[in-house]
This record gives structure tokens, C-alpha cells and sequence, in this order.
């Protein structure tokens, strides 16, 4: 989906704006904005997922894959989630379609790096497991993005978070079959 030089690559949805706010009005008693978290494994179907459901699942079909996993990830105003892959090995394919629901005009990004040094498998009730990098001196910034529209982003290497916005950070991750090689 994304070449080995890509950390994302933005995603057009006629969905998009009536879609977050759908959503967001669906699951906002869901969030707790008070610290970094993830919801629990959403169920991909259209009652779940209105307004977005039909045209993630063609541009899918498209493609010759399926969702497999949903889930909303907080950033609460002010907030950094660390350094850290998803999944328990680096994989330079890995990729989630990522779309924001509640977030700010700026001062919130995604930061990808470079790393070639040891790391450490963490895991966490929260997000599963985790790759985190045992020398954070090694670490070079690659890339950034302010996410204001939907985006396929890369998941397997090292990336963080960073929220110093007013206003939560809420995004929709969509995993797919062939997210993780």
C-alpha cells in the first residue's frame, strides 16, 4: 500500500465530514479524553460504522482485501503518545487507513523515525504489543504530518504522537488484511 519510502499517503473519502461526525456522535461516551487510550475492538459492519462503511469496504474490495480491525485512538489535549511500532517486529509495509474525527486546525502531529539500534518488546493492555526503542539517541525524525483528512499511514515502524493542541485528538485506525506482512 505505501512504498518503503512513504509514511503516508492521503486517502480521499466523499464520506469524510458527514462520516467523523456521525461517528463521533455514535461513540463519544465512549472516549475518555482524560488520558491516551484505545477503544476496544470495534466490530466492522454498517450499524458500527455509519456513513463510512460502504465506501471503505469498495475501496477495499479494490484493492483485494478486508478490514480486520477497528479501533479509536485518544490523544488528550497536551499529550504525547511515545515512540513505538505496532506490532511486535519493525515491518517497513505495515499500514493503517487512519481517519481523524475530533482534532485541531494545528499544533497536533504523527512523527516518524529512522532507528537502527536494539529495542525492547513492551506490552500493554491497552495497545497490545509493542516495539520500543531501547537507544532514543539513534532515533532520526523522518517525517510529520498534521492529519486534517483521512490518510493510509505506516504502523511498523517507530512513530509517535504528539497533541499540544487545545482540543482532543480522536482517530479512527482501520486495519486491513494485508496490513501486517
Amino acid at each position: 500500500m505505501l512504498a518503503a519510502t512513504e509514511f503516508f499517503k492521503p486517502i480521499q473519502l466523499e464520506s469524510f465530514e458527514k462520516g467523523r461526525v456521525d461517528l463521533y456522535n455514535r461513540y463519544k461516551n465512549y472516549f475518555n479524553l482524560d488520558k491516551i487510550s484505545a477503544s476496544p475492538l470495534i466490530t466492522w459492519n454498517k450499524e458500527n460504522f455509519p456513513g463510512i462503511f460502504e465506501e471503505v469496504t469498495n475501496l477495499a474490495k479494490e484493492r483485494n482485501v478486508t478490514v480486520t480491525r477497528t479501533r479509536f485512538f485518544v490523544t488528550p489535549k497536551g499529550q504525547t503518545l511515545g515512540i513505538h511500532t505496532d506490532g511486535t517486529q519493525l515491518d517497513n509495509y505495515s499500514y493503517a487507513l487512519n481517519i481523524p474525527i475530533i482534532f485541531a486546525e494545528t499544533d497536533h502531529w504523527m512523527n516518524w523515525f529512522h532507528y537502527n539500534g536494539e529495542t525492547v518488546v513492551e506490552e500493554s493492555a491497552t495497545y497490545a504489543n509493542a516495539i520500543r526503542p531501547k537507544e532514543i539517541d539513534k532515533l532520526i525524525l523522518a517525517d510529520r504530518l498534521t492529519m486534517l483528512m483521512p490518510y493510509y499511514v505506516k504502523i511498523g515502524v517507530f512513530h509517535s504522537v504528539n497533541n499540544f493542541a487545545d482540543l482532543e485528538r480522536i482517530i479512527l485506525s482501520i486495519r486491513f488484511s494485508d496490513s501486517f506482512l
